[in-house]
């Protein structure tokens, strides 16, 4: 276990042009993840009563968005009080997307199912985010400054919202009879402004595992993620409402609060056993609160999430029934780190993580007045110096921004900028867990590389591979990375994976549209199969492009006027060799090899062809020494040329 050390980040802090001085570049294993609130249709949807036609194209805005900028993971908010994002079979449809709780889109559509749809394509992962206890506000118990009351605001402080979203906090929403508060008022614990289910409660324990689960069996979601509002917050700290289920359900344990955190972990593990039964590759994590205790570590102070919320998370760790944490680091660094400090809290999170991954919170919010209109805002580098500081710490895997807004539509100090150009120039995948599945998943097949011509010129080039069936029974193979490397000669994978820029895509289909790469070498393309655990694959074929030296007019690239089928090279080889030919239109087209008696060896290409070169490599090594043949078979010609293998 690392011992976070108060003097070294005294004198990392005192010395922020230390910070800004290194260069940080990108990391292929980092989650880079953002929180997609739907509560008071904070990021989506952006109005209830909007039509699902509208709904559905700002979800494709948003996501491609967040693609644009590098995010690998998002938390879409399902539920958020007892309510469904979806079409449950336990809770009725949420206000947030009707309007009226409990009443269905029309016409029918189903956002979870779409968004885990949109995310995949996209190759990023979407985990369900749950609210798991909180059931409904009291609207006649609230009155005065509403920043009184933060469990209304889902992680945002109450200033942020406007008057009239504040007043919406006023009304009884309750109106759909299937409600778990309707159905089972015996459940409810009235708290202040707040009722939950109750935690002390195994009916309530069952009923938020079912919810869970339903969703794990029927959605192809990649994670399950909890919020942080276990027990309420203040002002309404939890009495003796819970007297009466700790008298009769009390398992043994003498002191309450030790009873109460004791409900938490339960419902926790509870969950998590349930998930890895059924679907063991699911991530399943929590962003508590980002202070444990007051005075841990050394010089931290606040609110205790241990003794005020009950929430043990340190216990989750060392129990292992969570895969990650999340803690919502809201604060910046300061002076001294004392208090609330950035750097302070997210090495003590990473330094007890007990092999589990830990992704610090991010308070994006508060860089933009669109989204923190009063209090003290964050400065322009306050976010950016944060993402180094994890990027410098092991203990850390990645980051988390609450919210997606944030990076998508608000100006945020230009911060989708900072992350495109910079920070996320080059995409990632989201880190391995190590006590997860870990086979290999099958190898894409017949990559090809086919330039894209519009008016006579070359700009982009397509790929394409087929796509990789897994056997029935196990999980699917969700995303594909796609490798360019610059080289005089095929490169071998240990070449591929030792730059991360050699990684130009993470898609969720079997094929991708490159950008023109600039002029020079050749350039070699390979891709590989990444399951949810993000294992790789061995490597698909290699495919050569060669680029061509545009002429000093215009960057006009000549095409082939006729079918052309080059002499291989090298000629004698040993043990590969490259075979290059050329077709003036898309074809159907076969290169094969043969033996001197005609057999038929291997299949090199066999598909569709655009117009412009290819070149494609043929390894002999498991042959013998000998003459062999080489035929380019279209609808229109059959060109044969001869080679030989020495060894």
């Amino acid at each position: 276990m690392r011992i976070f050390s108060t003097l070294a980040t005294i004198m990392l802090l005192s010395f922020p042009s230390l910070l800004l001085s290194q260069t940080y570049t990108d990391q292929k294993e980092e989650t880079r993840a953002t929180w997609v609130a739907t509560v008071y249709n904070l990021d989506w949807p952006l109005a209830s009563s909007a039509p699902p036609s509208f709904q559905k194209s700002d979800m494709v805005t948003l996501f491609t968005n967040l693609k644009k900028s590098g995010i690998n993971t998002i938390y879409f908010q399902v539920r958020t009080y007892a309510d469904a994002m979806y079409e449950s079979n336990y809770e009725p449809w949420s206000r947030y997307l009707t309007g009226t709780q409990g009443q269905a889109p029309n016409p029918m559509w189903d956002p979870l199912s779409y968004a885990i749809q949109l995310a995949h394509d996209n190759g990023m992962e979407l985990h369900a985010w749950i609210n798991p206890y909180r059931a409904r506000t009291n609207p006649g118990k609230i009155s005065g400054d509403l920043s009184q009351y933060p469990e209304l605001f889902s992680g945002v402080e109450a200033s942020s919202y406007s008057e009239s979203l504040k007043a919406t906090l006023l009304k009884d929403e309750i109106t759909a009879i299937d409600h778990v508060t309707v159905q089972h008022p015996e459940w409810i614990l009235d708290v202040g402004t707040v009722g939950i289910l109750n935690p002390g409660l195994d009916e309530v324990v069952d009923y938020i595992t079912d919810v869970v689960m339903d969703i794990v069996n029927r959605y192809d979601i990649d994670g399950v993620h909890f919020d942080d509002y276990f027990y309420p917050y203040p002002p309404n700290e939890i009495g003796s409402q819970d007297q009466e289920t700790f008298l009769a359900n009390g398992r043994g344990i003498a002191n309450i609060g030790d009873w109460r955190r004791d409900n938490i972990n339960r419902m926790i593990k509870s969950v998590y056993d349930s998930i890895m039964t059924v679907k063991p590759f699911i991530r399943y994590g929590i962003s508590p609160f980002g202070i444990w205790k007051s005075g841990t570590p050394t010089n931290a102070s606040g609110m205790s999430a241990y003794s005020t919320i009950y929430a043990d998370a340190p216990a989750w760790l060392n129990g292992e029934y969570v895969d990650y944490l999340a803690p919502q680091l809201y604060w910046p660094f300061v002076a001294f780190p004392v208090g609330q400090d950035f750097g302070l809290l997210a090495g003590w999170w990473g330094s007890i993580r007990n092999g589990r991954h830990l992704y610090p919170g991010h308070g994006l919010y508060r860089a933009d007045r669109t989204s923190y209109p009063s209090g003290a805002m964050f400065s322009v580098n306050e976010v950016p110096k944060q993402i180094r500081f994890i990027r410098n710490d092991t203990n850390l895997q990645g980051s988390v921004f609450f919210r997606a807004r944030n990076i998508s539509t608000y100006k945020t100090q230009g911060f989708s900028d900072s992350l495109k150009n910079n920070y996320y120039k080059y995409p990632a995948l989201p880190p391995p867990m190590s006590w997860k599945a870990s086979v290999k998943p099958m190898s894409p097949q017949n990559l090809s590389v086919a330039p894209i011509i519009i008016d006579e010129v070359i700009t982009n080039f397509a790929l394409n591979w087929d796509k990789v069936i897994v056997p029935e029974g196990n999980d699917t193979t969700l995303k594909y990375a796609v490798y360019r490397v610059t080289a005089d000669q095929q490169p071998t994978m240990e070449e591929v994976y030792s730059d991360i820029r050699n990684l130009i895509a993470v898609t969720g289909t079997p094929t991708y549209t490159d950008k023109l790469p600039g002029t020079g070498a050749p350039n070699w393309y390979v891709v590989t199969a990444v399951n949810r655990n993000s294992v790789e694959s061995d490597a698909s074929n290699f495919v050569e492009t060669e680029i061509l030296t545009s002429t000093e007019e215009s960057d006009v690239f000549e095409l082939p006027k006729q079918i052309v089928l080059e002499q291989n090279y090298p000629n004698p080889f040993n043990p590969s060799t490259k075979i290059t030919f050329s077709v003036p239109n898309a074809e159907q087209l076969t290169l094969k090899v043969y033996d001197m008696l005609g057999r038929e060896v291997a299949v090199l290409a066999n598909g569709l062809f655009n117009s412009g070169s290819h070149s494609v490599q043929f390894d002999a090594s498991r042959f013998s020494s000998g003459i062999y043949f080489y035929t380019l078979q279209t609808s229109q010609v059959s060109i044969t040329k001869r080679m030989v293998l020495l060894k």
